[in-house]
């Protein structure tokens, strides 16, 4: 049973779990990902998260061809992003955060999707070159055009989405409805203050990497070495997330997690996700199931043990 909210001031309703699709195209094919989205749409999840850059497209078009097939498309919030790479190919002014890149990409994205309405469309990272002016401009121009509905931000920290949204105010610009950050039981410390800033400003927040790029999850409680054959083990981040795991206070969340699912029997993943609905309800936590077997068990996580999220809240603060 889903639990649904109003994302910030005004944003659409929403699931508490979305589904994350960067892995179509990439880990699963259109048969596979089309199973997915069935599944999904079945459990009652209803945002999917994606950008113009997974997979150089070829999610984009995934979901688009899969929504079509299956006539699900009205029973999804599609969010997706702008500014990263669209195609190896496109030149240097085909990518980041201009004023006329974001409307290329955006009009990209409207025709890789077979939609004529994007409902939130995101910046995926903060911009060095453009002005927070120009993209404003770009963002408000295409919701007045009726191309997407609302826009967020994606990884902005305190400080940029503070200096973003200024900007929106004083200037008389459509304002955001969300931002997107990693939030797990590892970086918890870090994430809180982004909820607070985003509060603040009545923006909702979508948030990803629930098991930290599956460091959350039985292999790393009881290894400590990178699972062959993983999404870890193939990912570029590769050696930043080893970085991770071998910091000591990632060392201890897992040893004490490990002594926590021996004693309940749960698996260290669904005690890392139900933590995370627990703690911050109207949050939409991001899932990236390889297939349906792990999108079932990750979405339908039912604990209501007091003392289980006693113990979680302490491994969170360490």
């Amino acid at each position: 049973n889903l639990n649904y909210f109003n994302l910030g001031g005004n944003g659409p309703n929403i699931s508490q779990i979305g589904l994350g699709c960067m892995m179509m195209g990439w880990r699963t094919n259109q048969q596979q990902s089309q199973k997915l989205l069935s599944a999904a749409c079945d459990f009652g999840i209803t945002l999917l998260d994606t950008s113009v850059s997974y997979s150089r497209g070829l999610s984009h078009e995934i979901i688009g061809q899969s929504l079509a097939n299956l006539k699900i498309k009205d029973k999804f919030i599609i969010a997706t992003k702008v500014g990263g790479i669209a195609n190896e190919s496109d030149p240097d002014h085909y990518r980041g955060y201009s004023k006329k890149n974001i409307i290329r990409q955006c009009e990209l994205s409207l025709r890789q999707l077979k939609t004529e309405r994007i409902d939130i469309l995101q910046l995926h990272f903060p911009s060095l070159e453009a002005s927070n002016e120009d993209m404003l401009e770009a963002l408000t121009l295409l919701i007045h055009q009726g191309k997407i509905k609302n826009y967020g931000l994606s990884n902005y920290n305190k400080s940029e989405l503070d200096s973003f949204y200024q900007c929106a105010v004083q200037n008389n610009f459509e304002l955001p409805v969300s931002n997107q950050f990693e939030f797990n039981l590892l970086n918890y410390k870090k994430s809180k203050f982004f909820f607070q800033a985003c509060s603040f400003k009545q923006l909702g927040t979508i948030t990803w990497g629930p098991l930290s790029s599956g460091l959350l999850s039985d292999w790393y409680t009881n290894h400590s070495k990178i699972k062959p054959d993983s999404r870890i083990a193939k990912s570029r981040d590769k050696k930043s997330i080893e970085k991770i795991l071998h910091n000591d206070s990632t060392r201890e969340k897992l040893l004490l997690l490990r002594q926590l699912s021996k004693e309940t029997g749960i698996s260290t993943q669904v005690l890392a996700i139900s933590w995370l609905i627990k703690s911050e309800p109207s949050n939409c936590i991001l899932i990236g199931p390889s297939n349906v077997e792990q999108l079932f068990e990750l979405a339908s996580i039912s604990i209501n043990n007091k003392s289980i999220f006693d113990e979680l809240d302490l491994l969170a603060n360490i």
